[in-house]
């Protein structure tokens, strides 16, 4: 992992929270797979596993992560809401 990864100067993580659940956070920014992965550690992932990831911050911004985009910057208190999409 990449020292400008990690959590900013002084801070040696973040507080977020992930389907209602409080999570310490070591890193600046979160993707989507690493936010599948802290919801759902054990899985299912893969084949036609397919999740959904919206995130909420303090201060009212809201915003989705999909596979392959860009990582999104983390900051104290945010929300994270992962679900599984591959029910019919």
């Amino acid at each position: 992992m990449k020292q400008d990864d990690k959590a900013k100067p002084g801070k040696d993580a973040f507080d977020i929270f992930v389907n209602g659940t409080s999570e310490t956070w070591p890193h600046k920014t979160m993707n989507y797979e690493q936010a599948v992965k802290l919801a759902f550690p054990d899985g299912p992932h893969g084949g036609d596993i397919k999740y959904s990831v919206t995130w909420t911050k303090p201060d009212g911004q809201e915003g989705s992560l999909r596979h392959g985009t860009k990582p999104i910057d983390v900051v104290d208190e945010m929300i994270f809401d992962v679900r599984n999409t591959d029910k019919s």
